[in-house]
């Protein structure tokens, strides 16, 4: 994410499985848009080509109607 121009700050495993919380530096305007947007793809691009589309990357509050959800 670096070389992409996101800074990750920190990043620490959450209650559900599988469940992230990353954290990356403030922006302004267009380029904290711009951030998540790349964040985003650049995540699903990555799990996808790692996990042979075994496993997937989602960004839903809460895909699992059993498991705990975020907000």
């Amino acid at each position: 994410m670096l070389d992409m121009g996101v800074d990750i700050i920190t990043s620490n495993c959450e209650y559900a499985p599988g469940q992230m919380e990353i954290v990356w530096a403030p922006a302004y305007g267009i380029k904290a848009a711009d951030d998540a947007f790349t964040f985003k793809n650049g995540v699903k691009e990555i799990v996808q080509k790692l996990s042979d589309c075994k496993e997937f990357a989602t960004f839903m509050s809460k895909p699992w109607a059993d498991k705990s959800g975020c907000g």
